[in-house]
């Protein structure tokens, strides 16, 4: 049984847990933010470049660039997910 408090309070290890969800939620944050810009950058890169070069491989810079941020952002999401729940 979790000891009585007053309203307000907290119990030393709940402070502790709630620090380390806030920092879990800053750095997925921060993730998701910065895989957000990459993909955009990246979907902007692949579209001058088929304006440039027109039809190309599944596997150029641009196309693993976008890959890479958008599977970044669905592994944090999920890591969010599994821990808040």
């Amino acid at each position: 049984m979790r000891p009585m408090s007053r309203p307000g309070t907290l119990a030393v290890s709940a402070v502790g847990d709630d620090v380390d969800v806030i920092a879990l939620r800053r750095v997925a944050l921060w993730l998701l933010l910065a895989s957000k810009l990459t993909a955009g950058w990246g979907l902007g890169w692949d579209i001058r470049w088929h304006l440039l070069v027109g039809r190309d491989s599944f596997w150029i810079a641009p196309h693993v660039l976008t890959y890479a941020s958008v599977t970044v952002t669905v592994i944090v999401s999920l890591g969010v997910i599994a821990v808040e729940t």
